[in-house]
């Protein structure tokens, strides 16, 4: 447990400090933790960080230059979407905003969030640029029926998933939210809705190279949809494999990179207070503590917030009920 919570620390450490290289002489060769960086989507940054790659076993060195040669290319592919009046969220702008290269920050899906209003016209623009319903899995294509796409829209968050193979074989994948889930992953009030349109309305938002959240509203952002991750992996089909997914390490450097962004802390407490995630965002500032030995009590008391014990170690059935894990989260995540 201790190597892998050293190295991780180490990394996290030095990307935050803006070190470029971390010692690490003693890990390189080892599988197991590759693997495990790999998981937390981490090995990317651990590549980089190296100063010697000529002893980087080829098996892994070989795997990194073609996540990094994928990584750009998708990022390419965004340019092409920038004609979508919407908000990139999430992988996107992280990965070119707070990260040193876009490959240090990779992602599954280009995440854009738009008024229900846009749903018609940007169904048809991603159409006429080769996207089509569905996904790949496997060599496989997934093609859904007309009732399985409006059964999403009507009772999710978003529309079903679209994808396109590129050049080289390279798979986008784009999900248009037009609602967000602050509340749980079934939120789909008046409430919501009204809170999208206000983002679009008040313009809370920054335009770099693409058009993303301000970095108070990220940061609600962030903190809600990873406690959703880590608390809903019951109730969200796409977590089925097992629970020890629901926490991705490079999720909680995602964060700690925006709170070193020049902040509104009165602005954070207004969205958190409006929408009532106080929770949420305590159970992230809490596991950045717990995990990682970040220490953001200032913030967490500053934001009033609470949390229960059982909430930091915790998930919720199909049921509602809140179940607590058998191993403790720090034997969850470092094993």
């Amino acid at each position: 447990m201790m190597t892998y919570k050293n190295i991780v620390k180490q990394i996290f450490d030095a990307y935050l400090c803006g070190k470029k290289h971390i010692k690490a002489n003693d890990y390189i060769g080892n599988e197991n933790i590759w693997d495990y960086l790999n998981k937390h989507r981490l090995d990317m940054i651990f590549f980089d960080l190296i100063s010697n790659k000529t002893n980087i076993p080829s098996k892994f060195k070989n795997r990194c230059e073609n996540t990094k040669r994928i990584c750009i290319e998708k990022d390419k592919i965004v340019c092409e979407l920038n004609q979508v009046p919407g908000i990139f969220l999430k992988g996107v702008p992280l990965s070119r905003l707070l990260y040193r290269n876009v490959y240090h920050r990779r992602y599954h899906d280009i995440d854009i969030l738009i008024e229900r209003k846009n749903i018609n016209n940007i169904e048809s623009y991603l159409l006429k640029q080769g996207y089509q319903y569905g996904y790949e899995y496997k060599g496989k294509i997934y093609i859904p029926s007309r009732k399985e796409l409006i059964f999403k829209q009507l009772y999710s968050h978003e529309c079903y998933e679209m994808f396109k193979i590129n050049r080289g074989g390279i798979v986008s994948y784009v999900d248009i939210n037009f609602l967000f889930s602050w509340v749980d992953v079934n939120d789909l009030s008046y409430k919501n809705e009204k809170i999208v349109t206000e983002i679009f309305e008040n313009k809370e938002l920054q335009k770099n190279t693409i058009t993303t959240l301000n970095w108070e509203y990220m940061f609600v952002h962030l903190c809600c949809h990873f406690y959703n991750e880590a608390h809903y992996i019951e109730t969200d089909n796409e977590y089925h494999e097992e629970r020890d997914y629901n926490i991705i390490l490079i999720r909680l450097l995602d964060i700690a990179l925006v709170l070193k962004q020049k902040l509104n802390l009165k602005k954070i407490k207004w969205i958190v207070e409006k929408l009532e995630c106080e929770s949420k965002v305590g159970y992230v500032l809490a596991l950045l503590e717990i995990l990682l030995e970040y220490d953001y009590k200032w913030l967490f008391n500053y934001l009033k917030c609470e949390i229960k014990d059982e909430i930091v170690n915790g998930y919720y059935t199909k049921n509602g009920n809140l179940n607590l894990y058998e191993k403790p989260i720090l034997e969850r995540v470092y094993g």
